[in-house]
């Protein structure tokens, strides 16, 4: 039957070959396993955190698209809004220039109207006048 167990052996060592010397013992009594370095564990560590990082900025990057999408959508009303807005001041100027054509027309005619009457008021008050002698 087979023993398991987890060794930890730690010290400061300067790339002297001790884990070489530690996997030849290791093997020279048929314990099987792995030996790995702090720097190794250390370097693990950083894939793990490298990932979530990786998935942290795709989800941004989607979300970011998302944005831009929606930005893109929102500038296009608005342009569309613009466009509706330069039609209906155009509209406006056009129908305020019929208008003012029409007025000054009616003030024309009123114009005509107004010294037709007087001139035939005019001419009925010399009328008048001349009958009564005050002429």
């Amino acid at each position: 039957m087979m023993k398991r167990a987890s060794l930890r052996i730690r010290g400061n060592v300067q790339m002297a070959g001790f884990r070489t010397f530690i996997m030849t013992v290791a093997d020279s009594l048929n314990v099987t396993g792995f030996a790995e370095s702090e720097m190794v564990a250390l370097m693990r560590s950083f894939d793990k955190k490298g990932e979530v990082m990786i998935g942290i900025l795709s989800s941004m990057n989607e979300t970011l698209k998302g944005v831009k999408g929606d930005t893109n959508k929102t500038l296009e009303k608005q342009d569309m809004m613009l466009e509706k807005q330069d039609e209906t001041i155009d509209a406006i100027d056009r129908s305020k220039k019929e208008i003012v054509t029409e007025i000054r027309a009616l003030r024309g005619d009123l114009k005509s109207y107004m010294e037709e009457k007087f001139a035939k008021i005019e001419y009925e008050l010399e009328a008048i006048k001349a009958k009564i002698g005050m002429v």
